[in-house]
C-alpha cells in the first residue's frame, strides 16, 4: 500500500489557521464530510480518541500528530494533512502530561487495520527522512507534497 493512494489533494491544507487540536479535527471532519467520506461523528470521534490516546510525536524536534479514529465513522478511506499556519498544541504520545507544538497533522480515515498499519509505517518513514520532512514543512504547492 502507498499512502499516496489515500492522500487526497482536496484534503491537504497548507498554512491553515487552526487554533487547537479540536479545531483541526473539526475542520478535517467538516471537509471530509462535505466530500462524503465520513459521517458527522468523525470530527468529534477524533477529539474523543485524542483525549484518550494522544498522538503528538517529536521527529528531530518537529512536532507531528498522526490521528485516526474507529472505522464506523468512515464512509470512504482517505488520508488528510493539515499544516497549520502556527504550531498547534498536542499531547505527547508517550507523555500525555506534556504538550508539544505540532507543525504537521495527519488525519487517517482508514477502515481496514492493515491499511492503518501500513500507512503509519509509511508516514513514519516519510517524516524520518530529513528531505521529505523539509518538503512537507515548507512546500507551498500541494502537488509537490503528493
Amino acid at each position: 500500500m502507498k499512502i499516496k493512494e489515500f492522500l487526497r489533494d482536496d484534503l491537504i491544507f497548507l498554512e491553515e489557521a487552526i487554533a487547537s487540536d479540536e479545531a483541526a479535527f473539526q475542520f478535517m471532519g467538516d471537509k471530509a464530510q462535505t466530500l462524503g467520506l465520513v459521517k458527522d461523528s468523525f470530527g468529534p470521534s477524533l477529539v474523543e480518541r485524542e483525549r484518550e490516546f494522544p498522538t503528538g510525536i517529536l521527529v528531530n524536534d518537529t512536532g507531528i500528530a498522526i490521528s485516526h479514529t474507529d472505522p464506523e465513522h468512515i464512509e470512504e478511506e482517505f488520508i488528510g494533512l493539515i499544516r497549520p499556519s502556527q504550531p498547534v498544541s498536542f499531547k505527547l504520545i508517550d507523555d500525555p502530561e506534556k504538550d508539544i507544538p505540532v507543525k504537521l497533522i495527519f488525519v487517517l480515515g482508514l477502515k481496514k487495520a492493515v491499511n492503518q498499519l501500513e500507512s503509519l509505517k509509511e508516514i513514519t518513514k516519510l517524516i524520518e527522512d530529513p528531505a521529505s520532512l523539509e518538503k512537507l514543512l515548507n512546500s507551498q504547492d500541494i502537488k509537490s507534497i503528493l
